[in-house]
């Protein structure tokens, strides 16, 4: 649990937890919606994984699937009740409550053994999982300059181009393949240029005035091209260790703006309520002189301008920063969630697999 840091205290999380411990499961959408905006870091879906794991909930993708893995569990537990009155099973009963591997041994009882449907079912939602991951990560400008800063180091000659792709050949005929390989590569990057230009473009128009027939053009084309470029991506079969190196720039990316703004979440945290809700109940301070607080404090003016001005910096950088990867900080942190949420979904079906395993050990 310490793993999630300070997101274990966010009041979402909590009322995740505590309404998951009551029902037995929460949905993938539920969990969406509690991940707090800088929620970041691998280890922090681990220690969310491992706080689900200690209070029994289920992960799912429905109400219905919850609450039949629900209803299942219980009849599991209701076929292993003893006989009431029977003093020799109650016996029993209390030394394996007192034995962890017996213990064990029957709350592994509780899991189902794996089927050929079952293993399909769980491969099919560990690759779901993964194609979220890669989905979000493919439509991140970040990437976009990562790959096209690779293609051009291969096509300098600094990088070897199977150091960048993968290839399903022996290591002994990567040799001959490596020309053909490094011009097929260079074709591919000179394709991701052009279509990364043209979605640039459509972004452009769409930030302009327009009437909501052409808006709406603009932003169907936009998603077309998003389309076509998680494509040119996926294609492009990258080595894992260059997608998770993006991915780990895309997290130092957030967590830069994150620590940058650290100052206003602090004020926002101790007053419970932003400087731009401060403003917006001041009336832009034309007739007000003093705003008071959600917890009582009343702020000035002369004190709202002085936080303000400390916390300029911050929004100047996360400006800069916004700048320098032609994208918005929302637009970022979204595909940080994104990738947590593929990444939960992955762990999860893996989880579940180890489970169904160890209960084929046990059976």
């Amino acid at each position: 649990m310490s793993d999630l840091g300070e997101f274990s205290q966010s009041n979402e999380i909590g009322q995740l937890v505590l309404q998951g411990k009551e029902k037995g499961y929460v949905t993938y959408e539920e969990v969406n919606n509690a991940l707090p905006s800088n929620f970041i870091a691998p280890e922090q879906i681990d220690g969310l994984m491992n706080m689900f794991g200690e209070n029994e909930i289920h992960v799912v993708d429905s109400d219905s699937a919850g609450k039949k893995l629900v209803s299942k569990g219980e009849v599991s537990e209701e076929k292993e009740t003893p006989i009431v009155g029977d003093a020799t099973t109650s016996k029993s009963e209390n030394v394996s409550i007192d034995d962890p591997v017996r213990m064990y041994l029957r709350e592994m009882g509780t899991i189902s053994l794996l089927t050929r449907e079952g293993e399909v079912s769980i491969a099919k939602k560990i690759e779901a999982g993964q194609h979220e991951v890669l989905s979000a990560v493919a439509s991140c400008s970040v990437t976009l300059r990562e790959i096209i800063e690779l293609g051009d180091q291969v096509k300098r000659g600094e990088i070897n181009v199977f150091n960048v792709v993968l290839i399903g050949e022996p290591e002994e005929k990567k040799i001959e393949l490596e020309e053909e390989e490094t011009k097929n590569f260079i074709k591919k990057i000179k394709l991701l240029k052009k279509d990364s230009k043209k979605l640039k473009t459509l972004q452009n128009k769409v930030k302009t005035k327009l009437t909501d027939k052409t808006r709406e053009k603009y932003e169907r084309g936009e998603s077309s091209q998003r389309t076509i470029l998680e494509k040119s991506i996926r294609n492009m079969s990258l080595n894992p260790d260059v997608m998770d190196r993006i991915i780990e720039k895309i997290y130092a990316i957030a967590a830069e703006i994150r620590s940058v703004e650290k100052p206003e979440r602090d004020f926002e945290r101790a007053w419970g309520i932003s400087l731009a809700e401060i403003k917006k109940h001041a009336g832009n301070w034309r007739k007000r002189k003093s705003v008071k607080l959600p917890r009582g404090e009343t702020i000035s003016k002369k004190k709202y301008e002085a936080h303000l001005k400390l916390v300029q910096p911050g929004r100047r950088k996360v400006k800069q920063i916004e700048t320098k990867i032609e994208t918005t900080k929302e637009n970022l942190l979204a595909t940080v969630r994104s990738i947590a949420r593929g990444r939960i979904k992955e762990k999860n079906a893996k989880r579940e697999l180890a489970e169904a395993n160890l209960r084929l050990v046990v059976s």
